[in-house]
């Protein structure tokens, strides 16, 4: 279980924790070609230990249901946060790593070292349900869309990052 102890924020903001680049509790937007090339530089470097998670969102009434500064809160410290807003770089970002076309103006795709990426695309992500339990208080519900994507994502780095 996945446990991220009380000083690591501390050490994280007065100190800094560097996976070839610094984390930030806070999103990076991509919005010209020397954004991207970094961008691309950090996906494909073998010393990277941290996954990079991708966002492009055309309609941004998902992405505010998902919460993505929340996101970036919650993870921001072992993942890479990055959103492309150019048009330009989100068409080139497609093309470069295989997104469906079609429906890649709002997915997420998510980079781990070492393995293959995968994307989710809008209609994935509406359509995930993720069982919430908090043992504490013996309650337990299913979340449904964004949200519901959102906690498995978070839950899913986690489990990714203990050795």
């Amino acid at each position: 279980m996945f446990s991220r102890p009380n000083f690591f924020g501390e050490i994280a903001d007065n100190i800094g924790i560097v996976d070839v680049e610094r984390m930030r509790e806070s999103v990076r937007y991509v919005e010209d070609s020397k954004d991207y090339d970094d961008l691309t530089t950090l996906i494909a470097e073998e010393e990277r230990t941290f996954p990079v998670i991708v966002f492009m969102a055309s309609d941004g009434r998902w992405l505010d249901k998902f919460d993505m500064n929340y996101f970036a809160y919650l993870v921001g410290y072992y993942a890479h946060i990055k959103m492309i807003r150019s048009p330009y770089e989100s068409r080139k970002f497609a093309k470069d790593y295989g997104l469906k076309i079609d429906e890649c103006a709002d997915s997420i795709t998510v980079f781990y070292p070492g393995r293959e990426p995968y994307t989710s695309y809008k209609t994935d992500i509406f359509h995930t349900t993720f069982e919430v339990i908090k043992v504490e208080k013996r309650k337990y519900w299913n979340e449904n869309g964004c949200r519901a994507y959102r906690r498995k994502l978070v839950s899913e780095i986690r489990e990714n990052n203990v050795l």
